[in-house]
């Protein structure tokens, strides 16, 4: 890949001259060859990795505004609330006898 400034030319030919001296060669186009390749795997997975970050941070980020759970006690309290709803409306249908007759006569009601 060219660009303007050769800089990426430059680092293959770097990469490939250090790759042919670990090896104990002169440098050659299997050894660019390789440069790029390596050069390619690696950007690959800086990105990988730069995109795996940036979710994560993405995820962080909302679940720091979500608010906290309900906790022991507040299940305690939501609990008590239903019964004493429950209770009351027992109690207001035990105080209507009439209400309790209509809901008798309701089909497919059972039988009190």
């Amino acid at each position: 890949m060219k660009n303007p400034d050769g800089g990426l030319d430059r680092l293959e030919r770097l990469v490939a001259e250090a790759l042919a001296r670990e090896a104990g060669t002169e440098p050659s186009p299997a050894h660019a060859d390789m440069a790029r390749r390596l050069l390619a795997e690696h950007a690959f997975l800086h990105l990988h990795n730069r995109v795996a970050e940036i979710r994560r941070e993405a995820v962080d980020e909302h679940l720091g505004r979500l608010r906290s759970p309900l906790g022991f006690w507040g299940a305690v309290g939501a609990s008590l609330l239903a019964l004493a709803l429950a209770g009351g409306l027992a109690l207001f249908l035990a105080s209507q006898p009439a209400l309790l007759d209509g809901l008798r006569l309701l089909p497919g009601s059972p039988s009190l």
